[in-house]
């Protein structure tokens, strides 16, 4: 056998060998060779590959061939199966030039994203949108790095195949077994770090599972970063293991290195809108300063050289300081305007101020044109246009006061400049380098230079402080960074500790690099004590904001507890006809009394919180005490003695009855728990001369007569320390649940809103008394209508239109005006009153509506009724203690109050449906 049959053999066994490999892999030329050399069949065979897009061709020539020919005909087969191979390398070369491309396509179109981009959320999602979509990853999500202690990664947009894949992660950029993963190292190292195969690699075990279930086989994880910081990264999913190359993931690197270079952009363009945007509200800011400000600011154009200045503009209080209109003034010269200013050497100020752009000041001068005379004050200055400002102020009433303050203001300028802050620098070994005076005063030192070579623990500073100090400046020096406004504690060399609030910057050479610290220590010891003062003025401000909570209760109770109480003085005062013997006539004034008394007690409380003002009225105080004393005898225990001594019964003053009725209440329960064991509670009034602090009475005027009101008891009396608190409101020395704390400060404002005076004396187990001196007023000038009127005047069967909500205070006020003569029509909401109106608005004499009505109020259907008839009368009733005037009343419409007496109603009716009859029944 010759060496080329054996050659030849070798060759068609290779061949055969390989097609076979072929065939298994199911290319159909794999088969075709195969059978090519088995069957030696002639002619020309094209073959195909079937195992992805692209078509490979293969053309054989193949034929019966000698034993010589073998050989040529098996190596021959033996180079296409090793062309073939070649090819299929080619193939998987091509397929990895796809993906880059498609990789750099997406760049491309990430890149036009980010020029469009208008919002940094926008453009992370349109970027991993983009990544899956033209890159065609199964994933791609965005996490930034969280400085909280857990280095937490926060993920904030993804895209692709997610199935909830981003809330299992729990990832973490510390150094930890969640931050040993790609994104967690991607950040911590600012490199990036792929897991080619995610089924086997070890730093993926986490979260392997919840990744193989949604189909991800490798993934990337890509640093964003920024100044040399990674503050986030870009993660990238395939379905295909070990897909990304070295080209590939450069490609990545720079896709993420654009979009970290995108998010620094916008978040710069958001900095700056919001720079711009406070630039606008400044110059506004200004813009309202420079007409708001009482300081007069005048704005003038110089000439050419300088010679005189043309007035351009002036603010309003420079018009008023000079009594003049801007249209006087603008477009004329200074010279022109105000010819004295040269006098008074302003005009030389102008002129320097132009020629060498330094501000000056010209100190209060009289200015005299014989327009306008006062003394002014000048501050001149140049704006960067050239323009000249001058502003001044009207000084005449503080002229001969202003030296003084100034010699103040420069004493105190003084003082500041002499405590500055103690400033010091050191080395990077914390040593002393220098410092200035005042820490050199506050470490006990005659003079700065002394603390050179020193370290904190030569200094007076106690050694935890001391420590304290060298860790602050070793985190200085390690970190390049500055730590500010460090609040510490240091005792100075007179052994006081203050507190401080310390500062620390790293000192740098020519290099950059940290050579030392430079510190200022700012004493804050006073500041802390303000702070705990203030603390004291926030517990008095919740005091206030708890009063204001009871006024808004009170207001709110007002309108239901009047309706009550009107139903409740009402129903008696009907009754009080039908009673024939004295118990019941004394039972019925009790319980008029007491309706008064609470009325008086929810107008007390709406008056203490500043929502109701005070109606005065002439009272015989005299017998507001017997009326009063009767009620709180029946109130305190059988063993209190209640005493009442009165000079004079036309004692007269102006006041608001159910408020001094508070008040004589008030002190009586006072009295009452001051002396559990019984004693004497005396109510003393008699004339009295001015107290001291009295206004005098006008010239030419008689004397205005006082009287004096004194309520003591003989009870434990108040500890002198308790009576600088007993007004503060919710105060109180009583256990929980026996006293609100307002009784005291109740009584206090009703005495001021009185223009009254009150005076307390008290001794521990000796009693207390309570002093008041009310202003007293002429008898005779009770107006004849508050005298007792006579018996109540009929109606005529006028029809009345009465508009209450609720139906027991509808009903008997409908029964008292139908008992007087009066036919009435009664609805129940606003809009039934508007229709009962339309119904009968020709025979309607009078009109009864409640202020507040369902539906509709009733001042807005009393303000449709007045559209077209303005001469119906009308009363408004309320429940509301501060219910005031509004546009929708007029002469003809009256107000009255709940809870009121029927009498009164009576009276007011006639007043205004039939007044000649009211007036013929008086006289």
């Amino acid at each position: 056998m010759t060496l080329w049959a054996i050659v030849s053999a070798f060759a068609y066994l290779a061949a055969l060998a390989w097609s076979l490999v072929l065939w298994r892999r199911r290319l159909a030329w794999g088969t075709g060779i195969l059978s090519a050399l088995l069957l030696f069949t002639a002619g020309t065979q094209v073959y195909e590959s079937t195992r992805d897009t692209r078509p490979f061709v293969i053309a054989l020539d193949l034929g019966p061939r000698e034993a010589s020919g073998l050989a040529a005909g098996a190596l021959t087969l033996f180079l296409v199966a090793l062309l073939a191979n070649v090819t299929s390398q080619g193939r998987q070369a091509e397929q990895r030039l796809a993906r880059v491309y498609r990789a750099l396509r997406a760049r491309g179109r990430c890149n036009t994203a980010l020029i469009r981009a208008k919002g940094e959320k926008q453009l992370l999602e349109e970027v991993c949108q983009i990544i899956v979509e033209e890159a065609g990853y199964r994933l791609a999500w965005v996490g930034f790095a969280e400085c909280d202690e857990a280095k937490t990664v926060r993920p904030v947009v993804q895209a692709g195949c997610e199935e909830g894949y981003l809330d299992t992660l729990s990832i973490t950029w510390a150094d930890t077994e969640r931050g040993r993963g790609p994104t967690g190292t991607a950040i911590r190292t600012g490199q990036p770090r792929a897991a080619r195969h995610i089924h086997t690699d070890a730093m993926f075990a986490p979260w392997r599972a919840e990744a193989l279930k949604r189909g991800y086989a490798s993934s990337i994880a890509l640093p964003l970063r920024a100044d040399g910081q990674t503050f986030g990264a870009l993660n990238v999913y395939s379905e295909e293991p070990d897909a990304f190359d070295a080209e590939e993931e450069q490609l990545l690197i720079s896709l993420a290195d654009d979009l970290a270079y995108g998010i620094v952009g916008l978040r710069a363009r958001a900095d700056r809108e919001r720079v711009q945007k406070a630039l606008r509200e400044s110059e506004e800011r200004f813009r309202e300063l420079y007409d708001t400000m009482s300081s007069g600011v005048a704005v003038y154009r110089p000439k050419e050289d300088g010679s005189d200045f043309i007035f351009t503009g002036m603010n309003r209080a420079g018009l008023r300081i000079d009594n003049i209109r801007e249209e006087q003034i603008v477009g004329r010269s200074v010279l022109e305007a105000f010819p004295s200013v040269r006098e008074i050497g302003l005009f030389d100020v102008f002129q320097r101020v132009f020629r060498t752009g330094i501000p000056d000041h010209l100190p209060a001068r009289l200015y005299d044109d014989g327009r306008v005379s006062h003394w002014v004050e000048n501050y001149v200055y140049k704006l960067p246009s050239g323009e000249i400002v001058a502003i001044y102020d009207d000084v005449t009433a503080r002229v001969e006061a202003e030296q003084k303050r100034r010699q103040q203001e420069m004493l105190l300028r003084n003082i500041i400049s002499n405590i500055p802050s103690a400033v010091f620098w050191k080395n990077t070994e914390s040593v002393y380098e220098g410092c200035n005076w005042a820490f050199a005063r506050a470490a006990g030192l005659s003079n700065p230079d002394q603390v050179v070579g020193k370290t904190d623990y030569d200094m007076p500073w106690k050694r935890e402080h001391a420590d304290r100090l060298r860790r602050h400046d070793r985190r200085v020096i390690k970190e390049g960074s500055p730590l500010i406004r460090v609040e510490e504690t240091l005792r100075h060399a007179d052994s006081t500790e203050h507190i401080i609030l310390g500062s620390r910057v790293p000192r740098r050479d020519a290099q950059g690099h940290v050579c030392g610290i430079l510190g200022i220590h700012t004493d804050i010891t006073d500041r802390k004590e303000a702070e705990e003062t203030r603390a004291k003025l926030q517990e008095q401000l919740h005091h206030a904001q708890k009063l204001e909570a009871v006024g808004q209760l009170a207001g709110g109770m007002a309108h239901d507890f009047s309706n009550l109480l009107q139903v409740i003085l009402s129903g008696t005062e009907k009754l009080r006809g039908h009673l024939g013997d004295e118990a019941a006539c004394e039972a019925y004034g009790m319980i008029e009394q007491a309706c008064t008394e609470a009325t008086g007690l929810a107008r007390s409380l709406l008056t203490f919180s500043h929502r109701l003002p005070i109606e005065k009225e002439p009272i015989q105080l005299g017998s507001l005490l017997q009326e009063s004393t009767r009620l709180i005898r029946r109130m305190l225990p059988a063993a209190i003695e209640v005493v009442l001594e009165t000079c004079d019964d036309s004692v007269t003053i102006l006041a608001d009855r159910t408020q001094m009725q508070q008040v004589l209440l008030n002190l009586a329960i006072n009295a009452r728990d001051a002396m559990p064991e019984g004693g004497t509670l005396r109510f003393a009034l008699e004339r009295a001369a001015a107290p001291p602090d009295a206004l005098s009475s006008p010239a030419g005027q008689s004397p205005t007569p006082w009287a004096r009101l004194t309520v003591s008891d003989t009870g434990s009396g108040i500890a002198p320390e308790i009576q600088k608190r007993i007004f503060e409101p919710f105060f109180t020395t009583k256990p929980r649940g026996q006293g609100s704390g307002l009784g005291l400060t109740i009584v206090r404002e009703i005495v001021q809103q009185h223009r009254a005076q009150m005076e307390l004396r008290s001794r521990q187990d000796h009693g207390t008394t309570f002093a008041f001196h009310w202003p007293c007023i002429d008898p005779s000038a009770i107006p004849k209508e508050s005298q007792v009127p006579g018996e109540q005047v009929r109606g005529q069967g006028e029809l009345i239109l009465l508009a209450e909500d609720q139906r027991y205070v509808r009903e008997i006020i409908a029964s008292t005006l139908q008992s007087l003569g009066y036919g009435v029509l009664q609805a129940a909401d606003g809009a039934q009153l508007l229709d009962l109106y339309r119904s009968h608005r020709e025979d309607i004499r009078l009109l009864m509506i409640d202020a507040d009505l369902p539906k509709r109020p009733g001042t807005a259907c009393l303000k449709e009724i007045r559209l077209t008839d303005p001469l119906t009368p009308a009363v408004i009733l309320t429940g509301s203690p501060d219910e005031q005037h509004d546009d929708a009343y007029d002469e003809l419409t009256v107000i009255l109050r709940k809870p009121f007496q029927m009498s009164d109603l009576g009276r007011l009716v006639c007043r205004l449906v039939n007044p000649r009859q009211l007036e013929e029944s008086q006289t």
